[in-house]
């Protein structure tokens, strides 16, 4: 069975035990937080694990669920890893937030679109050199607009010229247990939609010219490959298939929580992107500026 997951280290284990070579998995940890990095450096170990060359990087956060988790250790953590992703300079840098804000396990690129600082149009004075050039969209979806949102972000960045794009987009999980704790980023680039089995265009460095940087937290898991997580029962892969759809199409599930997780997932998020890309601040003045 062909389960669905967005995860690069959830893609590994499935699959680790056929790849011989090309794939490499490190262990760390940084102020309590448990990060998992696959780097993925061969086209023949891509295709067994079903993701780009690249490396994935997987932070594993107490429940976002859980008022009492600490979101500042976190994205303190996640922060210092986009760090290493970005370039090494002080040009522009693009954040697009993808998704369908008005769909709730959706809406996670909306979300954390709208929680960064947007710098690009400051005047470069004494009073906003700390301030890194940085601009923030949230493009929609295609069904909105009516345009791919490859097309989108590729004419911004074209007229932008950012040094990099980050990209938040929501993922989906193979487990139940990686919902609203798992955040993943990437230098692999993104397909919209992918998680919902509705991929669009690739929005990649080999699309745009200039380094990406994809973020996620998985908000979904296809039913069909959680019953079979459940039951791990490989001989009824037809069965499980066929019944947890509806009209022809893939049942995806998300928590009754969902709310609870965008929100504080977003704040994660937006505040590990802003301290990647601001430095000179600290979580506080970050705080005061986006209230």
């Amino acid at each position: 069975m062909n389960l669905r997951t967005d995860l690069a280290c959830e893609a590994y284990e499935l699959h680790k035990e056929n790849i011989k070579d090309g794939i490499f998995q490190t262990d760390f940890n940084v102020s309590g937080i448990d990060f998992v990095k696959v780097d993925v450096t061969s086209d023949a170990a891509s295709k067994q694990i079903g993701k780009p060359c690249g490396s994935y990087i997987t932070a594993f956060v107490s429940s976002l669920l859980d008022g009492n988790s600490d979101l500042v250790t976190a994205a303190e953590a996640v922060s210092n890893e986009i760090k290493k992703l970005l370039p090494d300079n002080s040009s522009p840098v693009l954040v697009a937030g993808l998704g369908n804000r008005d769909i709730t396990p959706d809406a996670l690129g909306p979300k954390v679109a709208d929680r960064i600082l947007a710098t690009r149009h400051l005047s470069s004075n004494s009073d906003t050199a700390y301030f890194r050039p940085v601009c923030a969209i949230a493009p929609g979806v295609l069904a909105q607009t009516g345009i791919e949102t490859s097309e989108i972000i590729s004419c911004i960045s074209s007229e932008v010229s950012p040094c990099a794009v980050i990209l938040i987009d929501a993922l989906a999980s193979k487990s139940a247990q990686r919902l609203g704790n798992t955040v993943q980023l990437s230098d692999s680039g993104i397909s919209p939609g992918s998680g919902v089995f509705n991929s669009r265009k690739e929005i990649s460095a080999s699309s745009l010219g200039v380094k990406v940087i994809s973020i996620g937290v998985p908000t979904v898991v296809d039913a069909a490959t959680l019953a079979f997580d459940l039951l791990n029962e490989e001989e009824r892969t037809e069965q499980l298939q066929s019944k947890f759809k509806l009209n022809g199409q893939s049942l995806m599930i998300t928590p009754r929580e969902i709310d609870v997780i965008l929100k504080r997932s977003s704040e994660l998020i937006s505040l590990a992107i802003n301290k990647a890309l601001h430095p000179d601040l600290d979580t506080d003045e970050i705080l005061f500026l986006l209230s």
